[in-house]
């Protein structure tokens, strides 16, 4: 893992079946809130891996994006929690 402060941080997986790299962004909107994005690249290897990528990348996304969810929910709840014992 890469950490750029405060802008973000990149993360890099490299497995036997597929490589990723996950780079998130915090941002400031315009309402003075914290904007956290990112983008993911998975790039399978092997030769089964990548016959079977296209039936398997919609799964993937899903399961993903699950995880996702519920890493940003508690990131959004200790924040809140922090916030609150703070101010």
């Amino acid at each position: 893992m890469t950490v750029k402060r405060p802008e973000g941080w990149v993360a890099e997986h490299d497995g036997k079946d597929a490589r990723a790299r996950t780079e998130y962004g915090l941002s400031e909107t315009d309402d003075g809130n914290t904007l956290l994005s990112y983008h993911t690249r998975v790039e399978p290897s092997g030769f089964l891996t990548n016959m079977f990528s296209p039936l398997v990348k919609p799964l993937v996304k899903r399961v993903f994006s699950k995880v996702m969810e519920t890493f940003i929910k508690a990131l959004e709840e200790e924040y809140t929690k922090k916030e609150f014992a703070t101010g």
